[in-house]
């Protein structure tokens, strides 16, 4: 099939939602399907990269294309950088829709991806109106609970889902949230984020002391991943730690991989909760690091909380840090609760809590055989359920019969 995915959230861009479109688009493509993305240009870190690509010979000029290669085969990913100008009189999304519209006609796409709702999603409907195709939109939870509290917001959300002809939603809670917009439930197709192959890496004693060493990690160590942004709860985890008795715990060491606006705020927290020498923050790792980061971890711990519109749609990491054999501690929020089974691949309890984060992986570090038994059983889950070679299977065939229709 010839598929267009309109994105605006995409790399060089870092998150949750980049990083799940990315997979989409290449695992299509590795499945045979020819992939074009609409993608925003971005700003000097782009440009760098359009400088690469260009001197590989990859780019085309006439849409400031970038074509992509997997080197495990496919047809690759076409790329269209354009500015998404915005205009005083005009909304955004119509711009883009300026841009594409003559491609779409001429290039007659099977079906049409959007990111999100909004915008991108009213962009396909656009099309659908004008050239007949059909289009499936991406939701993921945050978005939609924001969405539905401006009146204006959300009629432009029930028009975009009832012209849709998928909606795709990564958990259950987003899945009630879309039925009580009134949206066709036999529209709607859960579709879980994939953990990325290189996470089910076979990693040896030598490889975890490898990584150790190069970031001055001792053992024992509890291990957190994320973007550190105040709805993740990185707070409540640091609080959590600091209550272990760390005579008790064999000198734990609390490490937290990742960067945001709350990393000096996390720093001075730590300092005046005086465990300063046992946590160590790690704003930049290469994914080839983690595999070995999380498999010499005893736990993996995320805490987030729900905000005003903003709450978790999944937690991916708890899922590699399982494809390593690591349990979790996680919240009851968001989809975390489908990615973590509670007293079966880790411990979930609530938002907030910090006495309950750890008593949790207290009994988790403290009780090997508990602690054994909930590592295989959740890698075993995350290999035979989330291997993105899996998930894009229930993608795949929602697209195939959406364009089967068309």
């Amino acid at each position: 099939m010839k598929l267009l995915l309109l994105a605006e959230n995409w790399a060089p861009q870092v998150g949750g939602i980049e990083n799940y479109l990315w997979h989409i688009a290449h695992f299509l493509a590795l499945k045979g399907h020819e992939v074009t993305v609409i993608a925003p240009k971005g700003g000097r870190k782009e440009r760098a990269n359009r400088d690469k690509a260009e001197a590989a010979g990859q780019i085309d000029s006439s849409w400031s294309s970038v074509t992509f290669q997997k080197s495990t085969g496919g047809k690759g990913v076409k790329v269209i950088k354009k500015r998404f100008y915005r205009h005083l009189l005009r909304p955004r999304w119509w711009g883009l829709y300026r841009r594409i519209s003559k491609l779409a006609g001429k290039e007659r796409y099977d079906a049409v991806l959007c990111g999100k709702g909004l915008f991108e999603g009213l962009v396909g409907y656009l099309l659908k109106r004008k050239w007949g195709i059909p289009y499936a939109i991406f939701t993921y939870g945050m978005e939609i609970e924001s969405w539905k509290k401006s009146w204006r917001e959300k009629r432009k959300l029930y028009k975009v889902t009832q012209g849709a002809s998928i909606v795709f939603c990564i958990n259950d809670l987003t899945k009630d949230s879309l039925v009580s917009l009134g949206i066709d439930e036999k529209k709607i197709i859960k579709a879980w984020p994939g953990v990325d192959e290189a996470m089910f890496k076979q990693i040896t004693e030598e490889d975890i002391l490898g990584v150790l060493k190069k970031y001055e990690i001792r053992r024992p160590y509890v291990i957190s991943v994320g973007r550190l942004i105040a709805r993740k709860g990185f707070d409540v985890l640091i609080e959590a730690f600091a209550k272990l008795d760390q005579t008790q715990f064999g000198n734990q060491q609390l490490v937290i991989v990742g960067d945001g606006p709350q990393l000096a705020a996390l720093q001075n927290g730590v300092e005046s909760e005086l465990i300063d020498l046992s946590v160590l923050f790690l704003p930049e790792v290469p994914n080839e690091d983690l595999p070995a980061l999380y498999a010499g971890a005893m736990v993996f711990a995320m805490t987030p909380r729900e905000l005003a519109g903003d709450i978790e749609g999944f937690g991916l990491v708890y899922l590699e840090a399982a494809a390593q054999g690591t349990p979790a501690v996680g919240t009851k929020t968001g989809g975390v609760p489908e990615a973590v089974v509670d007293g079966g691949t880790g411990i979930l309890v609530e938002p907030e809590d910090a006495g309950a984060v750890k008593n949790a992986m207290a009994k988790i570090i403290l009780d090997k055989k508990f602690r054994e038994k909930l590592g295989e059983a959740a890698k075993s889950r995350a290999r035979q359920k989330f291997a993105w070679g899996e998930r894009i299977l229930v993608i795949e065939k929602g697209i195939q019969r959406m364009a089967k229709k068309a």
